[in-house]
């Protein structure tokens, strides 16, 4: 290309021509990366091992986010913290000389931005009509599973994570139980707790869902000891995109919907559903939240007329990451206005909320 010739070159066009070769560009700027055929995975942008960090491909192809800290961005962000130390000029020229650019004539330089372009098109339909798809897929998931929890495996498993709500469960209305609820990674159905995700979009709420999966633990025997989650990799799944939602598990003392809650209310927002349910049976006249994961209570959006939150704090003793995001919480909700106060577990009775109420807290040092 001549250098001293300036050709239509939009922002947009590098990102499109990044994702062309996305796989590419993850592979030598990612260390460590495992690779699967919708992702790529690896605990985070250092390379350190885990999979919290999620790198996408095919028609997401060009995003990536870290669920530990709900840090996410496109490819030319990547190019930012992997290369240039967050400069976005240098990151331009990089991204440039990386799909050299430069070295192109006109011709090949406009036919290769024009197919990008072209593809971005196609990808950015396929992502809205999956997307579309998943949220139909999980209303109807959490439609036709049971409102009536009594009697059923998912009471039992409460039961056994000291929850016993009894009269109180027939009126959470977030958490539902399917007798057989598809699970990926056994590719088989297996009975399961459904939580509606209420998620803010616009002026709307969009419904996601969160799925504990269960099993019977049965001892040598043959007998039914307990119910617990299901021996998987990872028993509880998401459908959905949850970031800014939360799991209305609650509506403590007002028995109101959230957007008419009294300002004056404190609202308790934990990280999971036992946590939740633990505050709730201690003390029902609060309004409880999940928030499904630590890095989203940094990201949750509520209603203006919410004034007060608290944030409850499990015990990640030495997890530097964690204690960040909580701090990031913190800061998020002080940014819009909120008072925050922090109920945390004591350090010698558990890692978390539910883990206390059972009393079956056993620390390795």
């Amino acid at each position: 290309m001549n250098m001293n010739k300036q050709y239509s070159l939009k922002i947009e066009d590098i990102i499109s021509l990044l994702n062309a070769q996305w796989d590419s560009l993850v592979i030598e700027l990612v260390p460590n990366v495992k690779q699967y055929q919708g992702y790529f995975t690896v605990g985070d942008l250092d390379g350190n091992s885990g999979s919290s960090l999620v790198l996408y491909r095919g028609a997401k192809a060009g995003s990536w986010r870290d669920y530990s800290t709900e840090d996410s961005g496109d490819a030319l962000i990547l190019i930012e913290k992997q290369v240039t130390g967050g400069d976005r000029g240098k990151a331009i020229g990089w991204a440039k000389q990386w799909l050299g650019i430069d070295d192109e004539n006109e011709i090949t330089f406009e036919a290769r931005k024009k197919a990008a372009r072209k593809q971005k098109q196609k990808n950015d339909h396929l992502i809205k009509q999956q997307l579309e798809q998943r949220l139909k897929q999980a209303k109807a998931i959490f439609l036709s599973a049971s409102d009536k929890m009594h009697g059923t495996m998912g009471e039992e498993y409460f039961i056994s994570r000291g929850i016993d709500l009894g009269d109180l469960l027939g009126k959470i209305r977030a958490v539902r139980f399917e007798r057989e609820c598809y699970e990926a990674e056994t590719r088989s159905h297996h009975p399961a707790l459904v939580s509606s995700i209420s998620v803010p979009n616009g002026d709307k709420l969009e419904m996601s869902i969160h799925r504990t999966y269960l099993q019977y633990e049965i001892n040598a025997d043959g007998e039914c000891l307990s119910v617990i989650k299901l021996a998987v990799k990872n028993p509880k799944k998401v459908l959905g995109d949850y970031r800014g939602g939360y799991i209305p598990l609650w509506r403590g003392k007002s028995n109101k919907i959230i957007f008419k809650a009294d300002p004056s209310e404190w609202v308790v927002i934990t990280e999971g559903i036992e946590d939740g349910l633990s505050v709730v049976i201690s003390d029902p006249d609060f309004r409880v939240l999940c928030a499904v994961s630590l890095a989203n209570m940094a990201a949750i959006i509520l209603p203006c007329n919410v004034k007060n939150v608290i944030l409850v704090k499990d015990n990640d003793w030495n997890n530097i990451k964690a204690e960040q995001a909580f701090e990031r919480a913190i800061d998020w909700h002080h940014q819009n206005g909120r008072r925050v106060k922090i109920l945390k577990t004591p350090a010698s009775v558990g890692h978390d909320l539910n883990e206390w109420l059972c009393g079956n807290f056993q620390k390795n040092d």
